[in-house]
């Protein structure tokens, strides 16, 4: 099996949707509590909504990664968390890679913007996303594996 990259399931370019600006963040939430999506709202309407998905890499073994999606009509904008900045992409943009079994996985980003952060990896649960920065909850950082063994590359 070759290295894995992040699922897109939109026509684009995601190195130039990760870039543009963003004013606040959406949340979505399993029935447990854990954050499963997180919607990325700009000023235009549209939004980038990411989830966790899973691969089975190996036998009985299974790696999260990043799922992302371009809305460009987002309904539930309304109910996000705003910055009180845009938050701009560009060069604060990171990805997080685990290797497991020989295979490279993208499982997250981070977006570094005025001294504040934002990162989404694929979380400990299945389906669920770990997300630490600009938002805070119960079992919102809950990464699949400790930070120490991810590979944080520029996007």
């Amino acid at each position: 099996m070759g290295d894995i990259k992040f699922l897109c399931k939109s026509e684009m370019d995601l190195f130039f949707e990760v870039a543009r600006p963003f004013e606040k963040v959406a949340l979505g939430f399993a029935q447990h509590g854990r954050p499963i999506s997180i919607s990325l709202c700009r000023k235009d309407g549209s939004a980038l909504v990411i989830n966790s998905t899973s691969y089975d890499i190996a036998s009985r073994v299974e790696v999260g990664g990043l799922c992302f999606k371009l809305e460009e009509k987002y309904e539930k904008a309304n109910n996000g968390v705003a910055f009180g900045f845009d938050f701009h992409g560009g060069k604060g943009v990171s990805k997080y890679l685990i290797c497991e079994d020989g295979v490279v996985v993208e499982c997250g980003v981070q977006f570094t913007c005025e001294e504040q952060e934002l990162i989404v990896l694929a979380g400990v649960n299945p389906y669920t996303l770990a997300i630490r920065g600009v938002v805070q909850g119960p079992h919102f950082f809950e990464p699949e594996y400790p930070l120490s063994q991810y590979r944080v590359e520029p996007f």
